[in-house]
């Protein structure tokens, strides 16, 4: 509308924004409710971009703020407000915490972050500052065993050869784990793994055993930190397995390799359901890792020989990495 000053000069009544520019770096806006003759003050000074960010116990939280012991804001997790340059009181507060502090505002844009101590106060475990690790990659050694019940028996066996009883399958499992933890330490683990089994046995004309399985665990999950890449955590569910492809092999060249068996009398089915728990300790970049697993559908291996119930139970024993989630 021109130059300053300015006089007689009408406006509705009612809310309206006033600014007053010097130059690009001093400018002064207000929305001013006009209600009568009013005299309209603008200082149109350098300011400053302000981002206010508090943390109680290493964990972002919304907390109060008040700037010069005058402008007070909601709680909010943080705050982008415009200041002039120089000097301002700045206080946050978040439960019976509160912190003051004078900054000194003297470019266009910067920030600071208000740490609330927890010390002398009760931190709940999902509280403590933790640097989160949502995703790695795994390595496992991994061994099942079927196990037979019914009729006052049982047998467990690697349910590869004739002769496996007491003997288990071994293996070797690889795949990216998800472990996203959400609120009071509680989250989800799943992901998708890769298994390999192999075996060998000199005593039969097919003398290799070799099997390629998907799986797939759906737990919920729960963590413990103690420090900030340092944490015990325990998960279970349900996992899931399939066995896409398993194969004997010849000694003999001349011969097929046998493939149709699955689900047949004395074998057990590609499909296997377990009810796992597990749990992980994390150290640093890397986290050790143990399952178990109960085998729950039936494969029905010896159904042929009277009323018994086949199982497929397994361990995992491995380390995959932690990648941080920050």
């Amino acid at each position: 509308i021109g130059k300053a000053p300015i006089n007689g000069y009408e406006v509705l009544t009612g809310p309206h924004t006033f600014k007053a520019v010097l130059n690009a770096s001093q400018v002064d806006e207000q929305t001013i409710n006009v209600i009568s003759q009013s005299v309209i003050e603008l200082q149109p000074v350098k300011k400053g971009n302000v981002e206010i960010f508090t943390k109680y116990a290493g964990r972002p939280v919304s907390a109060e703020l008040v700037v010069d012991n005058q402008n007070s804001y909601n709680e909010q997790n943080s705050y982008r407000i415009n200041l002039p340059y120089g000097w301002h009181s700045l206080r946050v507060t978040y439960g019976s915490k509160s912190k003051e502090k004078r900054i000194h505002i003297n470019k266009p844009e910067l920030s600071h972050t208000f740490k609330l101590s927890a010390k002398n106060d009760f931190v709940w475990p999902w509280q403590r500052e933790y640097d989160t690790a949502p995703l790695g990659f795994t390595l496992s050694y991994v061994y099942k065993q079927l196990v037979t019940k019914g009729e006052n028996e049982r047998l467990k066996e690697n349910g590869v050869w004739d002769d496996g009883k007491g003997k288990s399958l071994h293996g070797i499992q690889a795949g990216i784990n998800l472990q996203p933890c959400f609120k009071f330490g509680l989250g989800l683990y799943t992901g998708l793994f890769y298994e390999f089994y192999y075996s060998s046995n000199d005593n039969y004309d097919y003398d290799k055993f070799m099997e390629h399985c998907g799986y797939i665990p759906v737990h919920l999950y729960y963590q413990i930190p103690f420090a900030k890449k340092i944490a015990l955590s325990t998960h279970g569910g349900l996992g899931f397995s399939y066995a896409f492809y398993g194969m004997y092999k010849p000694k003999d060249d001349t011969y097929d390799n046998m493939t149709d068996f699955y689900g047949k009398d004395y074998y057990p089915k590609r499909f296997n359901m377990t009810m796992d728990i597990g749990a992980s300790l994390r150290l640093g970049p890397i986290q050790l890792n143990f399952q178990y697993s109960k085998g729950i559908n039936d494969h029905k291996s010896y159904s042929i020989l009277g009323d018994y119930k086949t199982t497929q139970n397994k361990y995992t024993i491995g380390i995959s990495t932690a990648i941080s989630g920050n």
